[in-house]
């Protein structure tokens, strides 16, 4: 294997990785929105923690809210420094 080769393939590999990277913040601010307008729909007056709302009670949609609103800006973090690091 010349290193030219080697190299046009760590080259691919990064661009892939990148892709990823984007592509969590996408997914991640899928599952952000989601929870935010599903906690906002489904309780009148919900606690919040900066922008977050919450609301817990023993209704399994506050939990559910709760946890995609929490995924979503894990994976959004996650996202933006995989492709800050891969870039």
């Amino acid at each position: 294997m010349l290193f030219s080769d080697y190299m046009h393939e760590k080259a691919e590999e990064s661009r892939h990785n990148e892709n990823v990277g984007y592509f969590l913040v996408v997914i991640g601010s899928i599952f952000f929105v989601g929870g935010l307008i599903e906690t906002v729909i489904t309780v009148e007056d919900p606690e919040w923690f900066l922008i977050i709302p919450y609301y817990l009670t023993p209704h399994p949609y506050s939990l559910l809210g709760l946890s995609l609103t929490t995924v979503g800006f894990v994976l959004i973090c996650l996202g933006i420094v995989l492709s800050v690091h891969y870039a």
